[in-house]
């Protein structure tokens, strides 16, 4: 198997490492913790450094922490959190390519994810399914998606649609069990019946793969051209993770090794089958083009870089350093707490 060479290094300063790393069309993005801010930072790859806002934070060290979300068309959302994670977080900001960050108004958010120039975002709940879903324009201003007899659960957005379960306010039937399943057109907020029955799902390219019950084994895929269902696969554990890249579904079986972090058997399904790609491996992750996870090696733990069905197809030498990673896309950053810098990969 072909080793990858870097494209780029970036030096970062040392105290970004306390937060991790996401890369945006040729610019990297990096925070550093100030206990009370945090300070967000843009870096292209050829040039310098550039601090393009700060969010003040309450000092929580024990409870909070941050993340970033990057959806189709380089959008990125970074979520700052304190205190229970069931209350939602307390404060959203998007990362532009260019400018300052931009605050999202409201907090305590359960879902949020960009639309074209607004935000499709779900209150929090304790219980469960929630109210509604709103869009909120850049004005702040919300409206409402849902309807006022449902209530709502996980939802992902795909194009012009939000993708969600949902049921029927007076229900009691409890959502582990399976509630119904619609799509709703964001222009237009039509619901669309699709499904009767969805405990959790994934979204492909052409179809939504989809569990009945939380206790289900069995996998489903619902094709969303022709409207029509079928029985896939059963899954070693009804409590896998799933995941869907392009037609692709991949499920992650965690392994009992208490004194490992490469504890995840990846597998495909190939040929109605689930078929082994990667054993004993840690954190894959998933693009519309690539497939990415570290494998346990004696020798130095290599990043292996597989094509969207997960066939293996380089890899990238990490020595014994302790590295972390993120994929966008065809583009691949890996980064070294030993020597504070930042690798560039196009992959193939």
């Amino acid at each position: 198997m072909p080793s990858l060479t870097a494209a780029q290094t970036v030096k970062i300063p040392a105290t970004a490492f306390k937060e991790p790393f996401y890369f945006s069309n040729n610019q990297i993005f990096y925070f550093i913790n100030r206990e009370s801010t945090i300070d967000f930072w843009r870096q292209g790859l050829h040039g310098q450094a550039e601090l393009i806002g700060s969010a003040s934070i309450t000092p929580a060290p024990n409870d909070g922490f941050h993340y970033v979300s990057v959806y189709p068309g380089n959008d990125m959302i970074f979520t700052s959190h304190f205190g229970s994670h069931l209350m939602g977080s307390n404060a959203y900001y998007r990362l532009p390519e260019s400018g300052p960050i931009r605050k999202i108004p409201g907090d305590h958010y359960s879902f949020l994810q960009p639309w074209h120039q607004k935000i499709v975002a779900g209150p929090s709940s304790v219980s469960g399914p929630q109210a509604s879903f709103y869009l909120i324009d850049t004005n702040g201003q919300q409206t409402p998606l849902g309807q006022d007899d449902k209530y709502y659960l996980n939802g992902v957005v795909k194009g012009d649609s939000l993708f969600v379960q949902a049921q029927a306010a007076e229900s009691s039937q409890h959502y582990t069990a399976g509630i119904p399943f619609y799509q709703i057109d964001l222009n237009t907020g039509k619901h669309q019946l699709l499904l009767p029955k969805v405990s959790s799902f994934q979204i492909g390219a052409n179809f939504i793969y989809y569990r009945q019950s939380q206790e289900d084994k069995d996998l489903y895929r619902f094709d969303l051209s022709s409207h029509q269902s079928e029985k896939l696969v059963s899954l070693y554990s009804a409590h896998a993770p799933g995941y869907a890249n392009q037609n692709t579904f991949f499920s992650a079986i965690y392994l009992n090794t208490e004194d490992s972090d490469f504890n995840i058997n990846l597998y495909r399904i190939y040929d109605r089958k689930l078929e082994l790609i990667g054993k004993a491996i840690k954190k894959p992750l998933f693009s519309d083009s690539h497939v990415v996870y570290q494998q346990f090696s004696k020798t130095g733990n290599p990043i292996i870089i597989a094509d969207s069905s997960g066939m293996a197809k380089a890899k990238i030498d990490t020595g014994q350093k302790q590295i972390d990673y993120f994929l966008n896309g065809n583009q691949l950053i890996v980064w070294s707490w030993q020597d504070e810098t930042v690798r560039y990969y196009k992959l193939p």
